[in-house]
This record gives C-alpha cells, structure tokens and sequence, in this order.
C-alpha cells in the first residue's frame, strides 16, 4: 500500500490512504497515472476517519470526465524505474454537453534498480458522467489494475561489524521472476449522484467496490547476519506463498448546509458510511534454497506445494458510522469554531475454512468527540487549538476485543 508521514507520524497500509473517499484496499501502490489531484488532512480527524492515523490522511481524487477536448499521450523511456506509456482521453459525448467520458489507458515495463527488480503495469480506467442540470451530476468509474512486481527484501544488519553487510547495494537477497514475485489484480467500481439543492444545502450519494486478487511468493532471509555466522557458510530462508482476496464495498451520504444567521456564518456537515471489508487468505507451504549473502549467486531453488493449501481464512469486518461537524465563522471568517461527533460501530468474525472453526462474533462501538477554534490574526499568521478523539478497533486472533 501506498505509505507516508505526516507530522511525524507514519500512516499503517491501509489506514490512512484513501482513494475517492474510500478506504481502498489495493498492495500496489497507486499509480499517479489515474490521479487528479490530492487531498490532505493533517492532523487526526475522526468526523471522517474514525480509526485514522495521527498524522492525517491523504485522499487521491481520480481523474474523472471533462467538459472541454483533451487529448494527451505520454512517453518515458529510461534505465530504471521508467519506460512506460500513458494516454489520457476526455471530452463531451453529446452535443449538448451533458454526456462527457475520460478513458485514461497507461502501461510500464522496467527494471528497477536492485538486482532482480522489476515493474509491469497496466492500468485501464474509463469514466462516464452525466449533468441533468448544471448543480445535479451522476458519474460512474472503473478502474481495471494488473501489476506484476518483484519482492526485494533488502540487505540484511551484520551484527558482526554493527553495519548493514559490506555487498555490492544493488544486490538482492531475493530470486528473479518466476521464482519470487508478487501481483495485484484489482476492479474498482465507484458511483456518485451530487445536487445542490439550492444556495444553502447539497447532497452527495456514493457507493463503491473493490476486488483485489494478490498473489505472491517471497523467499525471505533472516533480517540480521548472526553475531557467530562465520563467512562461506550458507544463511537458510523462509518461504512466504500466499493467494489473497480483499473486497472492499462502502456506501457512503452526505449533506451540507450554508446558511448566516446575522454576521455568523455556518457550514453543517452530517452524514454516514457503512462498509463491508472481507479478506480471504490462502497460504502454502513451500521451501527456498539457503544463499551466501557474500556470493549471491541466482537462480537458486524455490518449491510451493500449490495443491493444498497449509491455512485458508476468512475474516469479515464490518463498520458503520454517523457524524456531524458544525463550523461556525466569525468576524469575516477571523475566528472558525468547530464542534463535532461520531457514532461508530466495528463488527469482525473469523473463519478457518481447513477446520471449519469460526471465532465469536465480536463488536465494538465508539462515540467519539471533536473541538475547535482557528484564529487569522493576520494574512500570514493562524493560531489554533483542536482537541480528537479516534480509535481503532483492536481485535485478537481469537476474536475477543482488547481496550
């Protein structure tokens, strides 16, 4: 997943990344392809993300169809981490304007720069829209991703000399293709109804569904040399092979209010989400032939028992949220306060499909608050103060509930 920091704090895999307001489930990271523009929070905010990282999160808008020509193509050719293609098509449908589409179709095949290294994509993404009146628009979105990468696993600590090992950086303790690789193959489905209703209230509808199939087999060292490892012996590896499903499927409303009541202005924000985030994972079992991390030499042997499978499990999560979050404006818009809550409820159940067994049903349910004020002393100068309250459901492997 794509990862970050933001003030200091590093935001999980599939926390505080965010695709067209959803939560995204998606092991490559994002290409920048498909990518409009950026939203970013910093700073916790659990009106919108109840279990979000402290740092904030980020939110990738996707391109989506536009009501004027566009017609662009895009070449790049280098020794690394390049030589890939990108078409970006858009414009009106109808003469009158109200059918527009964007077909945005991007490929790469390269070398990265570690040994055995490497990046294929391809990304399909058509978009369709439609405006009934200049404030009602229903856009539909699809997203098609097949990407197929390589596992570099770094160079591991030599406790000897209290260094990462004296090698050549560009090698790499992992196999080349197709022993040791990894994919994503993913469909995104996403649609949205936005009105304004009038001057003072808008409503947004969205609904959205993912499937990612990710595959892998990863032949993994140990991450430090041994303090009594002598050299020319041979360092063993585990074998990680896995077959993963992740769907995600989130329904998502909001409403908005602008409305002044004397010189104070007022933006009402409420709504809700409910999502639905199962994860199925099947692993084997498989062996990987020890390395000299001093004389790298590959191929070596990796083996996986693809006809049965050593664990097979299902786990179902669920959420469901309601929130709202007044923001008050003062002296022409000098002092904000902001006032909000949230309702949340976090449900998750695991199944082990090799014996059947099933952990009890477990849900937690959260009411979290949040506060504000922002103070423009000058054009260039702000103070504020807000205080958060997130959470994050913390279930165990047996399906009990910590605090």
């Amino acid at each position: 997943d794509d990862r970050f920091t933001l003030r200091g704090f590093n935001s999980p895999a599939d926390i505080g990344d965010f695709v067209d307001g959803f939560r995204a489930k998606l092991d490559s990271n994002t290409d920048t392809a498909i990518i409009e523009r950026l939203e970013i929070i910093k700073g916790p905010s659990a009106i919108f993300v109840a279990n979000g990282p402290v740092g904030g999160v980020i939110n990738k808008i996707t391109k989506s169809p536009v009501s004027y020509p566009l017609r662009t193509l895009r070449l790049q050719a280098g020794l690394f981490d390049a030589n890939r293609a990108e078409l970006d098509l858009g414009g009106p449908v109808t003469a009158d304007g109200k059918l527009l589409y964007r077909f945005v179709l991007a490929g790469q095949d390269s070398n990265g720069w570690y040994d055995h290294t490497y990046t294929q994509r391809i990304i399909l993404a058509p978009s369709l829209a439609y405006s009934f009146t200049p404030h009602t628009r229903l856009t539909f979105k699809y997203f098609y991703f097949d990407f197929r990468f390589s596992s570099y696993n770094g160079i591991p600590f030599d406790e000897r000399t209290g260094r990462p090992l004296a090698i050549d950086p560009q090698s790499s303790f992992s196999e080349p293709k197709p022993l040791n690789w990894r994919k994503d193959i993913a469909h995104r489905f996403l649609a949205e109804f936005t009105h304004r209703l009038n001057h003072h209230a808008a409503v947004r509808l969205a609904g959205f569904h993912t499937h990612n199939n990710a595959g892998r087999v990863e032949s993994v060292n140990g991450s430090s040399i041994p303090a009594s490892f002598v050299n020319g012996t041979l360092i063993p590896r585990s074998t990680t092979a896995q077959d993963r499903d992740h769907y995600r499927t989130h329904f998502q409303g909001d409403l908005v209010f602008n409305f002044d009541t004397g010189p104070a202005g007022h933006r009402l924000l409420a709504g809700g989400e409910l999502s639905d985030a199962p994860d199925e994972v099947r692993s084997y079992a498989g062996t990987s032939s020890p390395v000299d991390p001093f004389n790298l030499r590959a191929p070596g042997s990796v083996t996986v028992n693809w006809a049965t499978p050593s664990g097979h499990t299902r786990s179902e999560n669920r959420q469901q949220k309601l929130f709202a979050l007044e923001t008050l404006s003062l002296f022409n818009q000098r002092l904000q306060l902001s006032a909000g809550g949230s309702r949340v409820r976090a449900k998750t159940s695991s199944r082990n499909k090799l014996t059947g067994t099933t952990t009890p049903s477990v849900a937690v349910t959260e009411t979290l608050l949040q506060y504000g004020v922002l103070f423009k002393a000058t054009p260039g100068l702000s103070l504020f103060y807000g205080y958060n309250e997130n959470f994050a459901p913390n279930f165990t492997a047996t399906g009990s509930a910590l605090p």
